[in-house]
Parts: structure tokens; sequence; C-alpha cells
């Protein structure tokens, strides 16, 4: 026993991609939930201060006050438990279509903005990466309709809590492509 406390451990630091496409919040969230919390509870602590030190900005107050009051209105809201099961999966085509209807269908382009956050992970990054593409420089511009642009806020809240870093990223490709000026922070996506 004691050699082994002595010998050093190699630590390996992984890139930035991998740990982007690891959903941590979902970990965290079925570790919590699942079977009540019973199932892992030996571990949850200790996962819960390594996520915290690895991924600060997944921890952050408005982040948990904005989920815990979707998951309050979850309870109550019977439509929005129905959007929550009723999101399909549609291409990029598809959403950039019903996006760039913006000005003439609003209560369609709300509805699917408020099931983004419920897509599933696999798509969910080209999803917002479409939905910054499109509404980012309209709302820099002061172009978009306040409703769309309260949708737009509230699902990219929504995604910022399930993927921060692609989010951030995103947001700065586009911002920087639209003002034609070269990222120089190194995201990509």
């Amino acid at each position: 026993m004691a050699l082994a406390a002595n010998s050093p451990v190699e630590q390996t630091e992984y890139s930035a991609e991998l740990l982007d496409q690891i959903p941590i919040k979902y970990i965290l969230n079925h570790v919590e939930t699942y079977q009540e919390g019973e199932a892992y509870k030996a571990i949850y602590s200790d996962m819960l201060a390594v996520s915290a030190n690895l991924f600060p900005e997944l921890f952050e107050v408005s982040s948990f006050l904005i989920q815990e009051g979707k998951e309050m209105d979850m309870l109550w809201d019977t439509e929005m438990k129905k959007r929550k099961g009723n999101m399909k999966k549609v291409n990029l085509e598809q959403l950039e279509f019903i996006f760039s209807q913006h000005d003439t269908n609003h209560s369609h382009v709300l509805d699917v903005l408020s099931q983004l956050e419920y897509a599933p992970i696999t798509a969910i990054e080209g999803y917002a990466n479409c939905m910054l593409s499109i509404f980012l420089p309209l709302c820099l511009d002061r172009k978009l309709d306040v409703r769309i642009a309260e949708g737009f806020v509230s699902a990219w809240e929504s995604l910022n809590s399930i993927i921060p870093h692609s989010l951030w990223c995103s947001d700065a490709m586009n911002a920087c492509s639209d003002l034609n000026i070269s990222c120089l922070y190194g995201c990509t996506y």
C-alpha cells in the first residue's frame, strides 16, 4: 500500500474540444435525480466539486435561478410539458426556414425557440449556431420584433446552461463575421 501512495500519478490534460462535448449539466442532473439521488449518493459531492472547479461557468447563480424557474413552471404548466414531449427533430434547413419567418409567423418562431432546450443533445449545437446566425445580427441592429427578441434571449439563456462554451464561441464568431472582424480567441464551431 505504501508504494502505491508514493508513486506519482501522471495527470492527462484533455482538450477543450473534448470537454466541450461532454454534457456536464445533463450528467449532474442525472446523478442528482436518478433513483431520487440514491444511486450515486456516494460520489455526488465529489463529482459536483470537480465539475465546479473545471466548469465554473456552469455554476453561475442566474443560470440556476432560470432553470429552477422553468422547472417550477413545468410543474404547473401542462402546455409546457406537452412542448417538451413534442420536440421533433428538425434539420438545419427547416430550422433556418422557420427562423427566417420571424417577421410573418411570430407564434411558430416563438414556439420553436421555446423548444430548443429540449432538442437532442447531438443536434443542439447546430440549432444554436443556426439561431445565433439569424437572430444575433438582427438583435444587434435592433431590427427584431420585441417578442421574438425576448424568445431569443430566453432560448439563449437555456442553451447557456447546456453548452456554454460552444454558445459563447458561436456568439463571438457570429458577431465577428457580422462585423468582418477576424476572431483571435481560438473559437471554432
